[in-house]
């Protein structure tokens, strides 16, 4: 097989649904936390029951926002054995939908066969880039080849710098993490680096993050097999 061993993506696959069992898990406890809260407003009256109204309102907002997180790693992560494939110009256009207002400079040759999936993990880097951008939000693509091991795998680079928030190198491997957020004014559930990172992995390839701290920027690597 082109990416993986049946075996390998049997394993990730697996990884997924045990992933989607512990996160089931959480939005339950989202469920049980409305649901006390609505009931002592019913048996409230007053200032304080509008305060336990509004906790609870608050509290279903965060649980809708994790369901159609988690829906989306589901969707995005279940990747087929045999990825289809289409020239990275390709891919890397339909990324670019998922960030329309970042500033995007693309450096490299674009015609090498990657799998149309990849176009999710690069989107979400975009994505991430916008969201956590300067007042200009912009980032640049930066792509390179190579080869690796005896048989000569040709790998594709791609490397993602944007010029936002940045983060303390210390927690480089954490942001990989689903539904960690380290940047408290934004809205989002946390979960699209780890969409980057589960499909970089189901194809065989691996994603890192580098930043020099807050403030900084961020450069996101993430290099998986060509399908040509």
């Amino acid at each position: 097989m082109l990416f993986m061993t049946v075996a390998q993506h049997r394993e990730i696959r697996s990884r997924v649904r045990l992933l989607s069992h512990i996160l089931s898990h959480d939005l339950r406890e989202q469920v049980r936390g409305v649901d006390v809260m609505l009931r002592l407003a019913q048996e409230e009256r007053g200032l304080q029951a509008g305060e336990l109204v509004e906790q609870a309102i608050a509290q279903a907002a965060i649980l809708d926002r994790r369901i159609v997180a988690l829906t989306r790693f589901v969707r995005q992560t279940d990747i087929e054995e045999e990825p289809p494939l289409a020239p990275l110009a390709e891919v890397l256009a339909m990324a670019r939908t998922q960030a329309p207002g970042l500033m995007v400079t693309v450096v490299g040759d674009l015609s090498p066969l990657v799998p149309k999936v990849l176009s999710h993990a690069i989107g979400n880097l975009l994505s991430n880039a916008e969201k956590h951008g300067c007042e200009k939000p912009a980032a640049e693509v930066v792509i390179t080849t190579k080869s690796r091991g005896w048989a000569r795998k040709k790998l594709i680079n791609v490397q993602v710098t944007d010029n936002g928030i940045g983060f303390d190198p210390r927690i480089a491997t954490e942001v990989f993490e689903p539904f960690k957020r380290f940047d408290a004014n934004s809205e989002g559930t946390g979960i699209g680096l780890a969409i980057v990172r589960q499909i970089a992995e189901q194809l065989g390839g691996s994603v890192s993050a580098h930043s020099g701290g807050e403030g900084q920027g961020a450069t996101f690597t993430l290099e998986v097999p060509c399908g040509s």
